[in-house]
C-alpha cells in the first residue's frame, strides 16, 4: 500500500523540524493515522541524512537503500556531460534519481525503476518536470525505444553480497552492453573494482577509471560516441577534470630517491606512473619517486625523504628519538600486513616534540623498507 497519500504530504509539511517528542507524536496522531505519522517522521529523518550529500535533499523523497547507493552529485554531472545537450536519454536503473536529475538538466529524459515503491517516489520527485518515470524492467523498456541513448548503473549487490564479476551486476552488464548497437551513446557506470579488460571485452569504445576526492569511485564503460576511444584515467575535482590515456609505458622500479609522491588513485590503478615521467617506488603503483620535487596535478601529496632503510622497529625508533620529532602518520604500501597505528604508537611512546614525520613502509626487492619523510604538499 502506498504511503504517498495527500495525508502523508500534509503530515510531512506540518511536522517541519519539530522534534518527534511523545507530546508531538500524540498531537500529530490526533490528525493523522499512526502509519502516516510514522512514514512522515521516517522520511524527515532520511531527508536530514541526505542533506549531508545533496543540496536538494529536503525537496525529495528518499529510501535508505537507494540514498546510500546514490551517485555523488559531482559524478552525476560528469555522467550527464557524456550526452549532448537536448539529446533524449533513458536511464535504465534510475534508483534514487540523482543521475536522472543531472541528465534531465540537459534534455528530455526517461527514468526506469523496477521497484514499484521507488518508482512512485521518483514520480513524486519529478512531478511537474518533463521527466517521465516508468515502473518496469529497464532492458525491456530500452528494447522498446531503439535509437535512443542510454545510461545504466547496474546494482553491485545481490542477496547482500557485493558483486565481483560483471555478470553478477543487476541488470547483467553484458546484457546492457548488447543494447548499444544502433544508438548514439550508452554510458554504463560500474563498480571501482571492475576489471578494465573485462569491460573492454563488452565492446566498449572507451573505459574510464574515475577518481574523486582521492578515492577510486567507478569504472565507466562508454559505447558509441560517448568518449574518445581508449582506456583513460580521470581525476575529478569540483569544477574541473584531468584526463590521461593509457599508452602502455611502464615505470621503472626504483628505491626511494630524494622525493616521494602519492599518485592519484585512477592513474595508479592503470599503472600510469611511467607515462607521467616518474619512477615507481619499487613494486608499489601508488607511490612514485624522483630526485627532485614531484610537481604534477596527478600527484596528490609529496614528501621529502629524510631517511630510507630496511624496516626495523628498534633502529627506526632510535632515528625518530634522535630527530626530536614525532611521527604524524604511517602509510603502508603494497598490501603489507602491518598495522600503522601500532607502528605510530611504538615510535612516539614516551617522546615529545612536533609531529612532523611521515613513515612510508613499502615492499622492495631486498625486503620491507621504511622511508622517513616530511610532508611538502
Amino acid at each position: 500500500m502506498s504511503h504517498l497519500s495527500a495525508e502523508f504530504f500534509a503530515c510531512l509539511a506540518a511536522i517541519g523540524d519539530e522534534a518527534a517528542t511523545p507530546k508531538a507524536l500524540l498531537r500529530w496522531g490526533e490528525r493523522w493515522s499512526a502509519d502516516v505519522v510514522r512514514a512522515a517522521v521516517e522520511q524527515r529523518q532520511l531527508r536530514q541524512r541526505a542533506a549531508a550529500r545533496f543540496d536538494f535533499a529536503h525537496e525529495w523523497l528518499w529510501d535508505a537503500d537507494t540514498m546510500q547507493m546514490a551517485t555523488h552529485p559531482r559524478l552525476a554531472r560528469y555522467h550527464a556531460s557524456k550526452f549532448l545537450v537536448g539529446e533524449p536519454v533513458v536511464d535504465l536503473t534510475a534508483g534514487a534519481g540523482v543521475d536522472l536529475r543531472a541528465i534531465a538538466q540537459r534534455g528530455r529524459s526517461v527514468g526506469v525503476e523496477l521497484d514499484p515503491a521507488r518508482a512512485e517516489r521518483l514520480a513524486a520527485n519529478f512531478a511537474g518536470s518533463a521527466v517521465e518515470v516508468i515502473c518496469g524492467d529497464g532492458l525491456e523498456v530500452a528494447a522498446s525505444q531503439p535509437g535512443v541513448s542510454l545510461f545504466a548503473d547496474p546494482a553491485r549487490r545481490s542477496g547482500g553480497k557485493r558483486a565481483a564479476r560483471l555478470e553478477d551486476g543487476l541488470p547483467n552488464p553484458r546484457l546492457v552492453a548488447e543494447l548499444a548497437a544502433g544508438r548514439p551513446r550508452l554510458v554504463m557506470k560500474l563498480w571501482p573494482g571492475a576489471d578494465v579488460d573485462d569491460v573492454l571485452a563488452l565492446g566498449a569504445t572507451a573505459v574510464e577509471v574515475v577518481s574523486y576526492r582521492h578515492e577510486c569511485r567507478e569504472v565507466l564503460a562508454l559505447f558509441g560516441a560517448a568518449s574518445e576511444p581508449g582506456v583513460w584515467a580521470v581525476c575529478l575535482s569540483e569544477d574541473s577534470e584531468l584526463r590521461l590515456q593509457r599508452e602502455g609505458a611502464l615505470a621503472v622500479a626504483s628505491p626511494a630517491l630524494g622525493w616521494i609522491g602519492q599518485l592519484d588513485v585512477a592513474a595508479a590503478r592503470l599503472g600510469l606512473a611511467g607515462q607521467l615521467g616518474f619512477q615507481s617506488l619499487w613494486a608499489t603503483r601508488t607511490y612514485v619517486t624522483s630526485a627532485e620535487p614531484v610537481p604534477s596535478a596527478w600527484v596528490r601529496s609529496s614528501f621529502r625523504v629524510l631517511n630510507d632503510a630496511p624496516f626495523d622497529r628498534k633502529s627506526l625508533r632510535a632515528w625518530v628519538r634522535e630527530s626530536g620529532r614525532l611521527v604524524d602518520a604511517v602509510k603502508i604500501a603494497g598490501g603489507l600486513e602491518i598495522r600503522p597505528e601500532d607502528v605510530e604508537k611504538t615510535m612516539n611512546q614516551g617522546l615529545r616534540g612536533p609531529r612532523h614525520l611521515v613513515l612510508l613502509i613499502y615492499p622492495a626487492d631486498t625486503g620491507v623498507r621504511c622511508a622517513v619523510c616530511e610532508l611538502s604538499t
